[in-house]
């Protein structure tokens, strides 16, 4: 699998967008010709709402291309240690992730329990697995002991 992170990404020729000075909005820039057509001021939710309404028209691309590559064969844009949550979604037949994207805000995924538990399994198979030996002694003064 190829991964990238996700760094500063040049945006598509003629489109740009200016922050405002108080940073709580932003205007899209759309170069049409010579002169950009510029969007009113658009506050986070609104740009949140844009990115899924574009993230709609991808989705209708990629259906038109067929089936998607697997997973472990796309690009994917990588973000380090982002904030999460999980908890049992029983009236979504599964388990719900949220992954807070810097970019993106929050992205929820509901998986079917036997895929959370076979990922549970790997998760643990990948600490495993970075874990020294039994002859290796760890420096363990960063680990608090909350048992009591």
């Amino acid at each position: 699998m190829e991964s990238r992170d996700i760094g500063l990404d040049v945006a598509p020729e003629g489109f740009e967008y200016e922050l405002s000075q108080d940073k709580k909005s932003v205007k899209v820039g759309v170069q049409t010709g010579a002169i950009p057509i510029w969007s009113r001021d658009l506050n986070k939710d609104e740009i949140t709402s844009l990115i899924w309404y574009l993230g709609r028209a991808r989705a209708e691309l990629e259906k038109a291309e067929g089936p998607p590559l697997p997973p472990e064969q796309q690009l994917a844009r990588v973000i380090n240690d982002p904030r999460w949550f999980s908890t049992l979604a029983p009236d979504k037949g599964g388990s719900l992730f949220i992954f807070n994207h810097p970019s993106f805000g929050a992205l929820g995924f509901v998986t079917p329990l036997k895929w959370a538990a076979t990922l549970a399994r790997l998760l643990i198979t990948q600490i495993e697995a970075t874990l020294p030996g039994p002859d290796t002694k760890t420096d363990t003064s960063d680990q608090e002991d909350t048992s009591k």
